[in-house]
């Protein structure tokens, strides 16, 4: 990892709340990434519900679109 970068040079600010800076930046950059709380509650429970074997075979294909996004990239 060649690219190290001091993240002083890249944000700064006048006043801060220096405690919950990082969270504030993170969730301003993966905002594209963010669920909706209530949505996140309702897959998890249908998750949970589904037999061990279904979970296994939403995990599988949950990992083939992970390799193959990697791919393509």
């Amino acid at each position: 990892m060649d690219n190290v970068f001091d993240m002083k040079d890249f944000i700064g600010t006048s006043q801060g709340d220096k405690a919950h800076m990082l969270g504030k930046f993170l969730y301003f950059s993966l905002s594209s990434l963010l669920i909706d709380r209530e949505a996140l509650k309702k897959l998890c429970s249908r998750f949970r519900s589904l037999s061990e074997a279904d979970r296994r075979s939403v995990m599988s294909f949950m990992e083939f679109l992970i390799e193959e996004n990697h791919l393509k990239e």
